[in-house]
């Protein structure tokens, strides 16, 4: 079994690997980059504003736009997926700024003051009070 395992794993290595999709290069030689798109692009900012009022059925349409703002701002200053913040702020806070845990957590995010503390001193941002994490851009 093992001489077997060996000639499998040559023959299967020694192939080169034929692309399953062309390259753009392979294609057109003269043909521009791509462009990225930005996730605060027209299209998917409104797609994105109407998922967050889709889900934040607990605040009302001025607050859910905020928390979209919000949101794609801090995904596009940060390179996190906005659907991830979104979904910790749906499942933390249910979309409400202003919600305070039985364990002190505050905000969107829930975050404790002690850790909003620690990561206002990691990252050199002035720290006001633990006040500040009801605000949405600061949470």
């Amino acid at each position: 079994m093992l001489l077997a395992t060996g000639v499998l794993t040559t023959t299967l290595f020694a192939a080169p690997l034929a692309p399953t999709t062309p390259r753009l290069s392979d294609t057109y030689t003269d043909a521009p980059v791509p462009r990225r798109v930005r996730p605060t692009s027209i299209v998917i900012a409104k797609g994105f504003r109407e998922l967050v009022h889709q889900r934040a059925t607990y605040v009302a349409p001025a607050e859910a736009d905020e928390v979209a703002r919000v949101v794609l701002a801090s995904a596009e200053s940060t390179g996190v997926d906005p659907l991830l913040l979104v979904s910790l702020i749906e499942v933390e806070s249910s979309f409400r700024a202003g919600v305070v845990s039985p364990h002190g957590a505050i905000g969107l995010m829930q975050i404790a003051p002690i850790t909003g503390v620690h990561v206002a001193r990691r990252n050199e941002i002035h720290w006001r009070c633990p006040d500040a994490l009801f605000d949405p851009a600061t949470n």
